[in-house]
């Protein structure tokens, strides 16, 4: 199946599509530069996205579900958003200058679920893994110090051994053993 957003059959929310991901009910969610969309493929439509109207046409660039069937969100300039399907809750964390264990930027571009359920998140600045259950965001940079773009994560993937792999915007690679 293909569905061309450019043709004239096509919805006319004019979007870029930056990642995907299906639900456990088998609904795909898409992160696109006009907010959060969801394609039913049995309806063959887009449903409403159960978001709070402040981030419902957010600029999402990564998307993930994780093991509990909850929605992460990362936002372009809007932060981290979760959202519990089931329950229909939903949480944003945005940067706060004076929360020592927030979020360090509201610019995100990546998200990765590690093998221990720690959630990971490149942004403007570094990435940082979450862990809720600790209330606990520290922050990992290539260059602690550094101006925001030396530091800007785009990707984050960890590897078969546990090693955390960082690309950077400005090309750079970079590698860390498995880290706590």
């Amino acid at each position: 199946i293909s569905w061309d957003l450019q043709s004239p059959n096509a919805p006319s929310w004019g979007c870029i599509i930056f990642d995907s991901e299906e639900d456990g009910s088998g609904n795909l969610w898409l992160a696109t530069n006009v907010g959060t969309k969801i394609w039913h493929p049995g309806k063959n439509k887009l449903l409403p996205t159960p978001l709070p109207d402040s981030l419902a046409n957010q600029s999402v660039f990564d998307i993930l579900v994780d093991r509990q069937q909850i929605l992460w969100l990362a936002f372009q300039h809007k932060g981290l958003a979760y959202l519990d399907i089931k329950n229909n809750y939903t949480r944003h964390f945005q940067r706060s200058p004076y929360l020592v264990n927030g979020l360090a930027s509201d610019q995100l571009s990546s998200l990765m679920l590690d093998k221990a359920g720690n959630l990971w998140i490149g942004m403007t600045g570094g990435c940082q893994k979450i862990n809720l259950s600790a209330v606990k965001f520290p922050l990992y940079q290539i260059k602690p110090n550094m101006e925001a773009s030396e530091n800007t994560i785009y990707r984050v993937h960890q590897d078969n051994k546990g090693g955390i792999w960082t690309t950077t915007l400005n090309g750079k690679l970079f590698y860390a053993h498995a880290l706590g």
